[in-house]
C-alpha cells in the first residue's frame, strides 16, 4: 500500500493523473486489507489533491474533509492542517468564501502547535487568500506584511511566491498596478513545477492586467503571448481558461471588441467544461 501510494504521488507530480489515480486505487485496497486507517487517510488526502488538479473541486473538498477527520482521530497534526488548508482552497474555487473562512477559522488554533515554519506559513498564506476573498482587506494586508517579513527565512520559494501572488491581488485592489506587476512577475518566475500550474496561470493573468492598468499594452500583450505559448502544452483546467481570459482582455485594450466578445465566450465555454 505504501509503495503504491509513493508511486502515485510521483505520477501526480509529473502530471500523469490517470496513472496516479490507478495506483491510489491499488493502494487503497492493500491498506484496507492491512487495516492501516491512518495510511488510508493519506491516500484520501492525495486523491483530493489529484481531484483538485483535474478541476474537480467538489470531489476534492469531500476527500479533504474525510481525510481531515481521520487525521484528527490519530492526532496527525501536520496532515490535518495541510488537508484543512486544501479544503478551504477547494471551497474558494467553488465560490464559497464564507465556508472557506469557516474552515480556516476551524484550523486557526492548530498551526500554533506545529514546529515546522514552512507548514505554518503555507497555512497563513492560504488564510490571506481566504480573508481577501471575504473582503477583510485590513487583516489581509497585515497578514501579508507579516509573511513577507518571515517567509524568506524559510528558503521555500513556493510559499514566498504564493504570498507575492496575494500581494499582487491586493495591490491591484489598492490601485497600485506598478507594485502588482512586480509581485506577479516574481510569482510567474517561481511557479514553474506541475504542482503550481493554476497558480502560475493566475499570476500571469494578473501580470497582464497590471501592465494594462499602467497603459503598458505592448508589454501586456507580450506577456499574454508568453502565457498562451506555455498554456498550449497544458490541458489540465483551469490553465486554458486563464489564457483565454488574458487574450480577451488584450483585445479589449486594443479596442477589438468583437474579438474580445468571442474570447470571453471561449473562456466561459472552457470554464463550463
Amino acid at each position: 500500500g505504501q509503495a503504491y501510494t509513493g508511486r502515485a504521488v510521483a505520477f501526480a507530480s509529473q502530471g500523469h493523473l490517470d496513472l496516479a489515480t490507478a495506483d491510489f486505487s491499488r493502494a487503497r485496497i492493500a491498506l484496507q486489507l492491512a487495516g492501516d486507517t491512518l495510511a488510508l487517510g493519506r491516500v484520501e488526502a492525495n486523491e483530493a489533491v489529484v481531484d483538485g488538479k483535474r478541476g474537480h473541486y467538489a470531489e476534492a473538498l469531500a476527500g479533504d474533509l474525510r481525510a481531515a477527520q481521520r487525521f484528527q482521530r490519530f492526532g496527525a497534526l501536520n496532515e490535518q492542517v495541510s488537508t484543512l488548508t486544501n479544503a478551504a482552497e477547494a471551497q474558494l474555487m467553488l465560490l464559497r468564501p464564507a465556508d472557506a473562512l469557516a474552515t480556516s477559522e476551524r484550523t486557526w488554533p492548530l498551526p500554533g502547535r506545529l514546529e515546522d515554519p514552512i507548514a505554518i506559513h503555507n497555512y497563513l498564506a492560504q488564510r490571506a487568500q481566504v480573508l481577501l476573498a471575504n473582503g477583510r482587506i485590513a487583516e489581509t494586508r497585515a497578514l501579508l506584511g507579516k509573511l513577507a517579513a518571515e517567509v524568506p527565512d524559510d528558503h521555500d520559494r513556493a510559499v514566498l511566491a504564493n504570498v507575492q501572488l496575494q500581494q499582487a491581488r491586493l495591490a491591484l485592489l489598492d490601485n497600485r498596478p506598478d507594485r502588482a506587476s512586480v509581485f506577479a512577475a516574481n510569482a510567474v518566475a517561481v511557479f514553474t513545477s506541475t504542482d503550481y500550474q493554476r497558480e502560475r496561470a493566475s499570476a500571469w493573468l494578473l501580470l497582464a492586467r497590471a501592465l494594462h492598468a499602467q497603459g503598458k499594452n505592448d508589454e501586456a500583450s507580450a506577456e499574454t503571448t508568453r502565457l498562451q505559448a506555455w498554456a498550449k502544452s497544458i490541458t489540465a483546467p483551469p490553465v486554458p481558461v486563464y489564457a483565454a481570459l488574458a487574450d480577451a482582455e488584450r483585445d479589449v485594450a486594443q479596442h477589438k471588441l468583437d474579438a474580445s466578445r468571442a474570447g470571453y465566450a471561449r473562456a466561459l465555454a472552457l470554464a463550463d467544461k
